[in-house]
């Protein structure tokens, strides 16, 4: 199976501030973390191997030059010292514990360095649900067209109700790609300024103005996939 992580910046923003606190304050300090299924999910057999593979392919995730430049330009306030940490940073999978019980729950935790087993959170949970999604055929079956109209269609309703959006999708999200279009098709139809009513009338939207209407938890400049980067909250 291909692999689900491919930058070290398809991640939250708040879990590199974290990371650059616990540097500062608590850099031996060492934690676990433990996957919590609110649902309680019967994964199929065989997820928690699927789930292995995925772990072990971590250590090829580095951070690239345009990532942290990207980074500089919108997360100003970390210091030189901790982009030079980033380009060393590397997924260590002995720190993850990963297992499946016969009833097909599954078990996974993270210990380490907080530091270091702070960064596993998103990338654990996206791969969760992006492994889910495939299993069960929705990536299969996954029409791009319509859902980007679906997407059009709620950011305009949400803008024209002068509602400001906010995309916090990484840990549940179908797959990168939609998740990406998404995000990227709702700040263009805010870009459009407004929407024409039902009487052929332009209105702007109630909210624009707001120097950012759209906003997400990432911070991928998806540097393989545009000459310029996301333009996501940080």
């Amino acid at each position: 199976m291909r692999q689900i992580i491919n930058h070290l910046t398809d991640n939250d923003a708040y879990t590199f501030s974290c990371q650059y606190y616990v540097l500062q304050t608590y850099p031996r300090a060492e934690v676990e973390y433990t996957f919590f299924d609110r649902n309680g999910t019967i994964y199929p057999k065989g997820f928690g191997e699927l789930v292995k593979e995925q772990i072990g392919l971590m250590p090829h995730v580095m951070i690239t030059e345009e990532e942290i430049a990207f980074m500089k330009r919108r997360m100003y306030y970390l210091p030189e010292w901790y982009f030079t940490f980033l380009r060393g940073y590397r997924f260590d999978p002995h720190e993850v514990s990963v297992s499946q019980d016969e009833t097909g729950h599954l078990d996974i935790s993270v210990r380490g360095k907080w530091y270091s087993a702070i960064m596993w959170e998103m990338p654990i949970l996206s791969i969760v649900s992006e492994l889910m999604h495939n299993l069960r055929g929705d990536i299969r079956r996954y029409n791009p067209e319509r859902e980007q109209l679906r997407a059009e269609a709620k950011a305009r309703k949400i803008f024209s109700n002068g509602l400001i959006l906010s995309d916090m999708g990484t840990r549940r999200r179908l797959s990168f790609d939609h998740q990406e279009m998404v995000v990227r098709t709702m700040k263009a139809v805010y870009e459009q300024g407004g929407y024409d009513d039902d009487n052929g009338h332009h209105l702007d939207w109630a909210v624009y103005g707001h120097e950012q209407c759209v906003s997400g938890d990432e911070v991928r400049p998806y540097s393989d996939r545009h000459d310029e980067p996301s333009d996501h909250r940080i």
